[in-house]
């Protein structure tokens, strides 16, 4: 008898709420998809007067959370790119099982700068066992 895993979509809830920071200021948020195929997590910024993209950093374990890749070395690095004034920029980090530390800077900007970044409801591909 042949055992079949299916694929099926569930979510976790959100990593970190909408929240203000300062220019330069960063945000982490852990993630640990042990058991499930991987995770499609959703990254939101909103500037009001950036004058750089916010990067974003993604730092794997391989040793069950005791060390992670160092910001000379991420596992995946990307940007959310500016735009105008009051935007709000999304990006989706697809990552496979595994436990991650993400980074989020909130990019440069004046004295006055502020933002907004969230990690929003995250879809995560996991299955089930069926004969």
């Amino acid at each position: 008898m042949a055992t079949v895993s299916n694929p099926k979509v569930t979510w976790i809830s959100t990593l970190h709420a909408t929240a203000p920071y300062a220019a330069s200021s960063w945000v982490t948020v852990t993630v640990n998809i042990t058991q499930e195929w991987g995770i499609k997590l959703p990254i939101a910024w909103g500037n009001s007067t950036a004058s750089a993209d916010a990067p974003v950093y993604v730092f794997r374990s391989m040793d069950g959370g005791a060390n992670f890749d160092t910001l000379n070395n991420p596992w995946m690095a990307r940007a959310i790119a500016r735009s105008a004034a009051n935007d709000v920029q999304r990006i989706s980090l697809e990552l496979p099982t595994g436990q991650y530390a993400i980074a989020i800077n909130a990019g440069g900007g004046a004295a006055n700068y502020t933002c907004s970044i969230g990690v929003f409801t995250a879809e995560v591909l996991t299955a089930y066992v069926g004969n």
